[in-house]
């Protein structure tokens, strides 16, 4: 599971750079266009848009992966060791749970038949590839949150 882990991982940083780039790119280019030829392009705002949610999705699962997500360090660090291994297993399962209900309504929002049938004023881009964002992005996150746990449940075995 690791190995699947990490391979997933490799694959959000690539998507990252590229979408960063992109995102990068089209705003300079609106404020030189706007700035300097007094122009604005019918299409930039959309796409810096729709990849930043890209980016918010494919971000939160390798930042999930690095073990950086904001979390509550601070009050596990002050439990007891015993109730801390308890706080994060429930930890764990609100978390795998939290991501299988937002991939479950990510997917019947994208494949909904609304969202076939809309498309992006400025880009004509089909509205689902937008919102596919979702399900993929949670699909990435549940690979990690399975492989953590597969690690700690491993390592709770070893100590006993």
């Amino acid at each position: 599971m690791q190995q699947l882990s990490n391979w997933v991982y490799r694959i959000s940083t690539w998507l990252i750079m590229v979408l960063v780039g992109i995102m990068a790119c089209v705003t300079l280019t609106e404020v030189i266009a706007r700035n300097v030829f007094h122009h604005s392009f019918s299409w930039s705002e959309e796409v810096a848009r729709f990849t930043l949610v890209w980016l918010t999705f494919i971000g939160a699962s390798a930042v999930y992966k690095r073990k950086e997500l904001v979390g509550f360090d601070m009050f596990m660090r002050m439990l007891p060791s015993h109730v801390r291994k308890i706080a994060s297993g429930f930890l764990h399962f609100f978390t795998i749970s939290f991501i299988l209900v937002l991939t479950f309504y990510g997917l019947q929002q994208t494949f909904s038949k609304t969202a076939m049938i809309q498309h992006t004023p400025g880009l004509q881009m089909p509205m689902f590839v937008v919102y596919m964002s979702i399900p993929l992005g949670m699909l990435m996150t549940l690979v990690h949150a399975v492989a953590l746990l597969v690690e700690k449940k491993q390592e709770g075995g070893a100590d006993q």
